[in-house]
């Protein structure tokens, strides 16, 4: 929004916090990160970083034209309900052919990359490195079905899915490289995935910079600044919020 916003916004987001840790609430992205303050700033391991924000500010700028186009073809200003309801039997349908979690929040994926377990659909498919492929096709079908769905204007926001999107993308880098998971190069990628997308979504390199940070430690804090900035950087000239205002 706007930089003059920023007080309040610290005031209530910090009391917001605190509420919640009064009443001992879940938080609703089940992070679980077990491995800190392993030396992955190596200049190979930085090299990948910087890598990652390339690739995600490009598709940072798929995904920010493609909802712009969903925007416009579904006449979202005008709120049909034919519309609406053709798009949700569009994004049940991709949900039933590829992963019923693509819908809601997608609890499942958050926990189960972060803490580097659970079952992948397709898996038995894409052994070993070549699993990679299936978090690609996740994070792409994530921008799809979330972009059919705001887009059409049933309800959704941005900020989940593109954290869901990094952190798939961030998983797919490591696949590829063979970076064994649960270490901290692993969590390094997925920092930088989530933070990235986050960034070049949004034009918001400072803020996703500092969500990166603050959910997964101050450690990390390098990977999560570096791959905010070049997905800035490479996205800067379209973003989610800018195609709301389009005509």
């Amino acid at each position: 929004m706007h930089y003059l916003d920023l007080f309040p916004s610290i005031i209530t987001s910090c009391l917001c916090v605190t509420l919640i840790q009064y009443f001992n609430l879940p938080d609703i992205f089940p992070f679980q990160i077990s491995i800190v303050n392993e030396n992955f700033i190596l200049s190979e391991n930085m090299i990948w970083i910087l890598t990652l924000g390339f690739i995600i500010g490009g598709f940072s700028i798929l995904y920010s034209k493609f909802y712009g186009w969903m925007r416009k073809f579904m006449e979202r200003d005008s709120l049909s309900t034919i519309n609406m309801l053709i798009s949700s039997i569009i994004v049940i349908g991709i949900a039933y052919l590829v992963h019923p979690d693509l819908l809601s929040v997608s609890f499942s994926y958050i926990g189960n990359l972060t803490s580097g377990n659970g079952v992948w659909p397709f898996a038995e498919i894409f052994e070993g490195k070549t699993l990679f492929a299936v978090f690609i096709l996740l994070a792409v079908m994530k921008g799809l079905t979330n972009s059919i769905t705001v887009g059409s204007g049933l309800s959704g926001g941005f900020i989940g899915p593109s954290i869901i999107m990094g952190l798939l993308l961030g998983a797919a880098m490591a696949q590829f490289l063979g970076i064994q998971t649960n270490s901290g190069v692993f969590y390094a990628l997925l920092v930088a995935g989530m933070s990235g997308v986050l960034s070049g979504s949004l034009n918001a390199p400072i803020a996703a910079a500092i969500i990166g940070t603050e959910i997964f430690g101050t450690d990390y804090a390098v990977p999560a600044t570096l791959s905010s900035i070049v997905s800035f950087q490479i996205a800067r000239s379209s973003y989610l919020y800018d195609s709301l205002n389009d005509n």
